[in-house]
């Protein structure tokens, strides 16, 4: 008999990131909350995986971690992982052989401005809706 293996929780893995990199640049959830315009209780449920990022709080907290030093592959990871959560599959870890493509955007992701960023992030979330 198989065993039965869960599927990932992106919501939590975007959560734990996101903690990750507030420690790493010396942030608490309250100072991106303020920087992002919203409530510490939103982030706190967003980083501990219990609520859903929407496409507004994540390019606020993205131009917020931008802005407070986080590296390009930091960022591409971040949007990695949120894009996991919307699209509700399970994340690859050779993305260059699943989808040439793909890999294309994720290593240029440090290039885009946050109106290029907002358009892929909906123009990703009509795909979802239309599969």
């Amino acid at each position: 008999m198989k065993k039965h293996i869960p599927p990932p929780n992106h919501k939590k893995e975007f959560g734990t990131f996101l903690k990750q990199l507030l420690t790493k640049h010396h942030l608490k959830q309250k100072d991106i909350a303020e920087m992002a315009g919203c409530g510490k209780a939103f982030i706190s449920q967003i980083c501990s995986g219990l609520s859903p990022t929407p496409p507004e709080l994540f390019n606020q907290t993205y131009s917020c971690l931008k802005e407070c030093g986080a590296s390009a592959e930091d960022l591409n990871e971040y949007v990695k992982l949120y894009t996991a959560t919307k699209t509700n599959i399970e994340l690859q870890s050779d993305i260059t052989q699943s989808d040439p493509l793909k890999k294309i955007i994720i290593e240029n992701l440090d290039r885009l401005n946050d109106d290029s960023l907002a358009k892929l992030i909906r123009y990703q979330e009509e795909l979802v809706k239309t599969q």
